[in-house]
């Protein structure tokens, strides 16, 4: 990187700790302590987050953003949707009602919510990988609500959210696609 070994140390120190985290998160759901699986995906996604903002503040060759961004942008993703499935899992374990909204309207608004949150950061990071992330994540809980070996169509309110979260996160990828165009 341009930036010099320290960026580089940096992000390999943090990537580190990121593997850590993930170990640690493997062992705690192999155990069913669902609160700290919950802690520490807050702690691997803040590191994650903290590693993006790093390697964004640097000028980076192609090579760089293909060897460097583009992993951590992925997996960056990734564990933006762990995290939103693991705060479900965790409400769910606390035997928590959803305010009393039923399941399909809970899922709705699960789905909204990690929708703006994955556009707020694909935009504030200008980062299209991550934001493929996201897309793919949500065209496979669609296709798990339309397969016939899946929920075959029976939360259609799910269905149609799921679509237009997916039609918002391309809008915004190709937004961010085009608008990368034009400052190179």
């Amino acid at each position: 990187m341009r930036g010099g070994q320290s960026l580089l140390h940096s992000v390999g120190l943090l990537f580190s700790l990121t593997c850590l985290l993930n170990a640690g998160w493997i062992v705690a759901w192999h155990y069913f302590q669902i609160p700290l699986t919950m802690l520490l995906m807050i702690l691997l996604l803040l590191s994650l987050i903290y590693i993006r903002s790093l390697i964004g503040t640097q000028h980076l060759s192609s090579r760089e953003r293909l060897l460097v961004r583009l992993p951590f942008s992925v997996y960056f993703g990734w564990i933006t949707v762990a995290t939103i499935a693991n705060a479900t899992v965790l409400l769910v374990s606390l035997d928590w009602h959803r305010f009393g909204l039923s399941e399909q309207l809970w899922t709705v608004i699960i789905l909204i919510v990690g929708t703006l949150i994955g556009a707020a950061a694909a935009i504030r990071f200008q980062d299209v990988p991550y934001v493929l992330v996201l897309i793919w994540a949500y065209v496979g809980i669609l296709v798990r609500h339309v397969s016939k070996h899946g929920l075959a169509g029976r939360y259609p309110a799910v269905m149609i959210t799921a679509s237009l979260c997916i039609a918002l996160l391309a809008a915004v990828a190709a937004g961010l696609f085009f608008r990368s165009g034009e400052r190179k």
